[in-house]
């Protein structure tokens, strides 16, 4: 989720003249995990019916590189698109966090899409008895 978060702000900042944020560079690691911390968090709040457990009681952002949830999901769902798609939605949250006192319009672009990719994830992970397209014979 760092590597999205740095490269996610890093594309923000292509081709303009004012400089990348210094919250965006990995001196500030500490600080930017404790921030996705935070979104993680969030993120399993609106996921909240379907949560089975996640880490957060036990992990320490300083020393623990994985933030872990368990979900209910149905065997239709692809959990690794799924998982991909929570990192992005972490991630765009946590930028949101760190570009809202430097970069406010950038914060704000970045929210939405942010807000677009958490409500995806939750609309996708609610899918119940969602079943693969089939064709089935029918004889007259």
């Amino acid at each position: 989720m760092l590597r999205q978060l740095y490269a996610r702000g890093a594309m923000a900042w292509a081709g303009r003249r004012d400089r990348l944020p210094d919250l965006l560079r990995p001196a500030h690691e500490p600080a930017l995990r404790e921030l996705l911390r935070g979104s993680f968090a969030r993120l399993a709040l609106d996921l909240m019916p379907l949560v089975k457990s996640t880490n957060l009681d036990e992990s320490d952002p300083a020393t623990d590189p994985f933030l872990i949830i368990e979900i209910d999901l149905p065997a239709t769902i692809d959990a690794s698109v799924l998982r991909a798609a929570m990192e992005q939605a972490t991630a765009l949250r946590a930028l949101t966090g760190a570009l809202t006192g430097v970069a406010p319009d950038e914060a704000a672009e970045v929210a939405r899409e942010a807000s677009s990719a958490a409500a995806m994830v939750a609309s996708v992970a609610a899918l119940r008895g969602a079943t693969r397209p089939q064709i089935l014979p029918s004889w007259a």
